[in-house]
């Protein structure tokens, strides 16, 4: 979907991805499979894919297995090549479970990995439930300490 970056939450979200996307630059450029190393980190720690395509900049939906390389079988003639129904070869697993484990514990695990760590941290500070938290907080404290103050 198409997004404006002049909105400054879209425009947030777009260089956090993109600063993701540079800290994978030198694995992806020894092989680009590790292409998926990066998707499967920015869905780990929810940092939206962007593209950037005729001078605009798109939204991605990532859904597993997020990238792969497939080719169909050529048949000879007179047999047909369907791309539904003939045998796909693919370069990768079309199952992501070694990357992206679902559970608690592998999230987790991903999620304290130095370079996801920033990012977590990062949206966290972004997110107004960070801050209305924060003052929350800091609220109660002032009332209980301040009560126990006058008691003295």
């Amino acid at each position: 979907e198409k997004v404006d970056v002049n909105d400054p939450e879209v425009r947030r979200d777009v260089i956090r991805y993109f600063r993701m996307f540079i800290s994978f630059m030198d694995l992806i450029n020894q092989e680009f499979t590790n292409i998926r190393n990066l998707l499967v980190s920015a869905d780990t720690v929810a940092v939206t894919p962007y593209l950037f395509l005729g001078g605009e900049y798109y939204k991605v939906k990532l859904v597993p297995p997020y990238v792969n390389y497939c080719y169909l079988t050529v048949s000879m003639p007179p047999e047909r090549s369907s791309v539904w129904d003939s045998e796909h070869l693919c370069a990768l697993e079309q199952r992501t479970e070694n990357l992206h484990n679902s559970t608690t514990w592998g999230t987790l695990k991903s999620l304290v990995q130095p370079r996801n760590l920033a990012y977590v941290a990062e949206q966290a500070v972004d997110d107004t439930r960070t801050w209305l938290t924060v003052v929350v907080l800091a609220a109660t404290f002032a009332v209980l300490l301040g009560g126990r103050q006058t008691r003295n």
